[in-house]
């Protein structure tokens, strides 16, 4: 349900040759209707990426994790894996959480890219905590 920017590769390149572990800065909280244009072929969220990012639907999320990748984007380099393990825990987010720290205990090398902002795909009707009530 996330969208990269289309330059992704050029940025990480440019900006952060040499990276460990890299986080967005962000994300834009796609609204319903944008998202059903997106999926029905009205509107292409590659060649449109930046303007959506602008469009004023939708919300702005910057600084969400507090300077941790999380799950919706943690990229690093395949190696970290032979020195960290991602836990198997009952909940995704933990598990995101832990692993970025394990990942910042062991290199001492996190980034957060200021300049990436990802599009994040409206599921106001998903149920990522199951059916009950969390709280």
């Amino acid at each position: 349900d996330m969208i990269f920017p289309p330059d992704l590769l050029q940025i990480i390149d440019r900006d952060h040759p040499g990276l460990v572990f890299l986080g967005a800065q962000g994300r834009k909280m796609l609204s319903p209707e944008t998202t059903a244009k997106v999926l029905h072929g009205l509107i292409d969220p590659v060649d449109n990426f930046y303007s959506l990012i602008e469009e004023p639907d939708g919300e702005l999320r910057l600084g969400e994790a507090k300077g941790k990748p999380v799950g919706y984007f943690q990229c690093f380099k395949r190696e970290v894996f032979d020195k960290v393990q991602y836990r198997d825990l009952p909940h995704f987010e933990g598990s995101d959480g832990f692993f970025a720290e394990d990942v910042e205990k062991e290199f001492r090398s996190t980034v957060i890219g200021k300049n990436i902002i990802l599009l994040h795909l409206d599921h106001q009707g998903s149920k990522w905590y199951g059916t009950q009530k969390q709280f």
